[in-house]
Order: structure tokens, then C-alpha cells, then sequence
């Protein structure tokens, strides 16, 4: 059996009001890098998103779907720090 996992990244939500944080962008595209290199497929949607997508296995999904959370987790943690 076969599972789609999906991040979906935006990167200028159109409900910003301040700008472009340039930290938070940078973040973002960081984002991106990493989950391509996970071999996570790339394409664009509307409203300035990225989707990120893997294909995987059922005995995949589970650590999957947990590392990726800490990826986000870790990117996030790294941007409040710094900005």
C-alpha cells in the first residue's frame, strides 16, 4: 500500500500585512531544500505556497510523518531564535 505525505509550505501568505520577513523567508526556503532532499517532489500552488510531496510505504509513513515534524519544529525553533 502506497501513502502521500504533504507539507505545504507558504511562502508569502496573502494575509501578511507587514511585508516580507526576510528571516522567516530564508527559513521557509530552508524548508523547501531540506524536504527535496528527503525526496520530496516540488510544485507550486496558488497563493504563494510550495507543496511538498512524498510517495511512501506504509512501514515509512509513521517515522516519516515524525521526522518531518521535527524538522519543521527545529527550523521554526532556529528562526524565533534568531530574529
Amino acid at each position: 500500500m502506497v501513502f502521500f505525505l504533504e507539507v505545504l509550505v507558504y511562502l508569502c501568505p496573502s494575509a501578511t500585512r507587514h511585508g516580507i520577513q526576510l528571516v522567516r523567508l530564508k527559513a521557509k526556503l530552508r524548508l523547501v531544500e531540506e524536504l527535496s532532499a528527503r525526496g520530496y517532489s516540488l510544485n507550486c500552488e496558488d497563493g504563494g505556497c510550495i507543496s511538498c510531496e512524498a510517495v511512501l510505504s506504509s512501514r515509512r509513513l509513521a517515522s516519516e510523518a515524525t521526522g518531518v515534524m521535527s524538522l519543521v519544529q527545529a527550523i521554526l525553533e532556529k528562526t524565533e531564535a534568531s530574529s
